[in-house]
């Protein structure tokens, strides 16, 4: 397989689930995200909910896809090697 930028992959996965990037404004972020689905099922909007949670596990999904790619091939579709917060899978 010839891959333009492995070298991206191998960027990606050492900082994979390292606290080493980890920015503290992830923590005020899923605070107010969870605000906002805490607020949405008390009003009881469960399309709201329904809608939200839907759209993360695509989100989930597709990224758990890439991950298994990366696993099996060597290399992923996509990969974040720099400028994130918080790197839980390889894209």
């Amino acid at each position: 397989m010839n891959l333009n930028h492995p070298e991206a992959t191998e960027a990606a996965l050492s900082i994979l689930r390292t606290g080493e990037p980890f920015q503290w404004y992830v923590v005020t972020l899923f605070a107010l995200a969870l605000y906002v689905y805490v607020n949405e099922i008390s009003k009881r909007n469960w399309k709201v909910v329904a809608g939200g949670l839907s759209l993360y596990m695509v989100h989930w999904s597709v990224e758990i896809i890439n991950a298994l790619i990366q696993h099996f091939s060597g290399h992923a579709l996509w990969t974040v090697p720099s400028g994130t917060a918080f790197l839980i899978l390889v894209g």
